[in-house]
């Protein structure tokens, strides 16, 4: 069974003024979360980062009360080369999976 993946946009950088425009997004910080049941256990896993996002064009402005999450998680999406998404995801499916089938122990032999 594969984690429930949840991708969120925690935050926003934004220049006040920018061009003679205001509140420009330039920095994206983001979530990706997993989560996964087995065997009566939920598993968590998660990734998280910055994305600064190119100001070069800015014909499709948005202004900042406009912004939706869908929309920037498009942009983080774009910003970003193909398979990165997906790559992310595959990291925190590794995360959960060695939760649920641990790849290593910690401990000692003897008594405590």
């Amino acid at each position: 069974m594969a984690a429930t993946m949840t991708w969120t946009i925690s935050m926003m950088n934004d220049f006040v003024q920018y061009e003679g425009k205001a509140q420009v997004v330039y920095n994206l910080h983001w979530n990706c979360s997993g989560e996964e049941d087995s065997d009566g256990e939920t598993y968590n896993g998660r990734a998280y980062g910055t994305q600064s996002l190119s100001l070069s064009d800015l014909s499709d402005f948005t202004p900042y009360d406009d912004v939706t999450e869908a929309q920037a998680l498009g942009w983080l999406y774009a910003a970003n080369d193909e398979g990165w998404q997906a790559d992310i995801e595959a990291k925190v499916q590794e995360v959960i999976d060695n939760e649920i089938t641990p790849k290593t122990q910690s401990g000692v032999p003897w008594g405590e």
